[in-house]
């Protein structure tokens, strides 16, 4: 019964049983048997990494959605706040803006909510390459806030604003 597992020679290798053969009595594994096993680790490996690469995005994503969600308490409680004074409403009224891209508008936008609404202001986990996309009017319950989605086939943005009390709404363009 020994014989019989010992039959093909890289278990003989293995285990140091190279007395059987009496044409080969060398160590080691052949180049083949190196190459076999090199090339199967290298497909299994790029299998694996091309995988991971939709869940990190996956993952990228659910990010965005959590920020956007923690943003727009963070506006509602600042709205709470101020929302009866007709001339600011909400940090920034008109333009757009992108957060954290370091522009006048940003930068109040950021200093109107942290620390008191919200402790750190969110940045896309792509950050500086994307970033989070907000606009309001003066008119109660008008804003919107954007982030860029990169696993969902179909969706480029997803959104959430105050009109929308269901939480975010999915959008094959982004609006802005």
């Amino acid at each position: 019964m020994r014989k019989d597992f010992f039959k093909f020679s890289f278990l003989k290798k293995i285990a140091g049983e190279n007395n059987f053969s009496k044409k080969n009595n060398q160590d080691g594994f052949t180049i083949i048997e190196l190459l076999v096993v090199i090339t199967v680790i290298g497909i299994l490996s790029s299998a694996a990494y091309v995988g991971f690469g939709s869940i990190k995005a996956g993952a990228r994503d659910n990010t965005r959605i959590s920020d956007l969600a923690m943003i727009k308490t963070a506006l509602s409680l600042y709205y709470i706040d101020n929302g009866d004074d007709p001339n600011n409403p909400y940090p920034v009224v008109g333009p757009e803006i992108s957060i954290g891209d370091g522009t006048v508008n940003d930068q109040y936008f950021s200093t109107a909510l942290v620390p008191r609404y919200i402790k750190v202001l969110p940045k896309d986990p792509l950050y500086p390459q994307e970033y989070y996309r907000y606009k309001a009017t003066n008119s109660p319950d008008a804003f919107i806030f954007c982030a860029k989605m990169e696993a969902r086939s179909g969706i480029e943005c997803a959104c959430l604003d105050e009109k929308v009390n269901s939480g975010v709404s999915y959008k094959p363009v982004c609006p802005f």
